[in-house]
């Protein structure tokens, strides 16, 4: 495990003596100091590597404008789980209908909004 002594030895961030060398605490033993021992604070550590080296320790997130998309750039896969997602808020979460829409957009035809709403899906058999 990377502690505060490596990172800061391997020159990745200038040298913090509280992020480097710890902060030395006091052991008590019957109210007498019995010695001390060394407390490393990670938080501290990681605001100092982020602080002093933000390309290689920024927190990463990445946002994408959908208008700023290309369709035409975009993986098959990435496509259908858009065009899934999109049925999905639009029709609601019905296998039976998404299904069937799926199934008329292989087959080439480009069923519309209203004909897609306009499907029923299949009622069960009365007992």
């Amino acid at each position: 495990m990377t502690n505060a002594r490596t990172v800061t030895g391997s020159g990745l961030i200038p040298k913090s003596p509280t992020a480097h060398e710890g902060l030395r605490k006091p052991v008590w033993y019957k109210g007498k100091i019995v010695g001390y021992e060394t407390e490393y604070s990670d938080t501290l550590l990681l605001a100092v590597l982020k602080a002093n080296n933000p390309d290689k320790f920024r927190d990463r997130l990445e946002q994408t404008n959908v208008l700023e998309m290309d369709p035409d750039k975009m993986s098959p896969e990435l496509l259908d789980k858009i065009a899934n997602h999109l049925l999905k808020q639009a029709l609601g979460d019905n296998p039976a209908v998404i299904a069937e829409v799926d199934r008329r957009l292989a087959a080439g035809e480009n069923p519309t909004f209203e004909e897609a709403k306009a499907i029923e899906a299949p009622k069960e058999p009365r007992k």
